[in-house]
């Protein structure tokens, strides 16, 4: 049920190799021990703690070749050791995943970091989270609303990139899912930044890039990302007749309880006249941020990991 290590362990020796221009291909041979053979099989054994991890560079002889990347793993179950188990023979493929002039766009099976944070946001708060109207004694709304905390996940993802990221920097920052990714329905999740850094050379060029994504996951009723605006003016479309006609002029000033003229902006009710005191608040939606597939990205899933 899991590794024996034996001194020296593991045992590592190299297989085939060959070069084609550029493209280059090798692997590593490891011999591994399991204690019971009849538990463990090839999915067990590639997970020991001695066998690379996908994405892992090129080590033997006490060399690292970063150029080169563990893509493929076979194993094979070479002999029986001692009453209950096996000798093992793990093959690992290394290729230098930079084939000439195209070099291959990330995926989801190379190597991650994700750093997690929350972030906050303020809005108004018209209806506390009982959904009951936030106003005051005489059931009048507060001539400065509450503000509503809402909290957020930020993940900065950050992996070596072996295709020039500038252009995937210039189509995907701050753009919104306009398809599902995350499982999110579209719009919920914003790309507030792609970061390429310091190309660092191994024969070829390699990239560190940071991704900053947001989500707006707890928050359905509020559209984060995009802008909502309340209908709130200091003056309302004139309905009042001289008993013939409507009055030449379009709009009249609000008027507030004592017959004064507001001094501040108060909702509408989405057609140019003031809000009823026990109505909800209308909300003008707008467009400020263009959508993009974030799935073209191919980046992990933090909830999923």
């Amino acid at each position: 049920m899991s590794e024996v290590k034996l001194s020296p362990h593991p045992v590592v020796y190299p297989g085939n190799g060959n070069r084609n221009g550029l493209s280059e291909t090798c692997s590593l041979v490891f011999q591994v021990m399991s204690d019971d053979r009849l538990a463990d099989d090839h999915n067990a054994v590639l997970d020991f703690a001695s066998i690379p991890k996908v994405g892992s560079p090129y080590a033997f002889g006490g060399v690292t070749r970063y150029n080169l990347r563990a893509r493929t793993f076979s194993a094979k179950c070479k002999s029986a050791w001692g009453k209950k188990g096996a000798v093992w023979e793990v093959e690992v493929g290394y290729d230098n995943a930079l084939k000439g002039d195209d070099p291959p766009d990330p995926s989801e099976a190379d190597p991650f970091t994700i750093t997690p944070r929350m972030e906050k946001i303020d809005v108004p708060m018209e209806f506390d989270l009982d959904n009951v109207p936030v106003r005051n004694s005489a059931g009048q709304k507060f001539d400065t609303p509450p503000m509503l905390e809402l909290y957020y996940p930020v993940f900065t993802i950050g992996r070596t990139e072996y295709s020039n990221p500038c252009r995937r920097m210039l189509e995907f920052t701050n753009r919104v899912n306009g398809t599902e990714f995350w499982g999110q329905e579209p719009g919920k999740v914003l790309m507030k930044s792609v970061m390429p850094g310091t190309s660092v050379t191994w024969g070829q060029p390699a990239w560190n890039v940071q991704y900053e994504i947001a989500v707006n996951i707890y928050f359905p009723f509020i559209d984060l990302w995009q802008l909502e605006i309340l209908d709130a003016g200091m003056q309302e479309i004139n309905t009042s007749t001289n008993g013939f006609e409507a009055t030449f002029e379009p709009l009249k000033t609000i008027l507030d309880s004592q017959g004064k003229e507001v001094t501040q902006p108060v909702p509408l009710d989405g057609h140019g006249q003031r809000l009823p005191e026990d109505a909800a608040p209308v909300w003008f939606w707008h467009r400020k941020r263009y959508d993009a597939d974030l799935n073209l990205l191919r980046l992990p899933n933090p909830f999923m990991v």
